[in-house]
């Protein structure tokens, strides 16, 4: 995150050691990433960021995974 063509909008921020998870808001879709170590970002900060598509999951709203 930091690089690349999108933009969204920072929603939450929750460090867990070596990783962090960052809630992103993307065209009015909830995201969540995860991000290899600490995170800057504040919430509400717009951030750019790209997306790597082999690492993709996507979840149903029971939250479980979809294949």
């Amino acid at each position: 995150m930091g690089q690349g063509d999108l933009s969204a909008s920072v929603k939450t921020v929750e460090a867990l050691g070596a990783e962090t998870v960052v809630e992103l808001e993307y065209n009015g879709i909830e995201m969540l990433c995860l991000y290899q170590g600490s995170f800057d970002g504040q919430r509400g900060e717009s951030i750019k960021f790209a997306i790597d598509q082999s690492k993709v999951l996507f979840f149903n709203e029971e939250g479980n995974k979809m294949l």
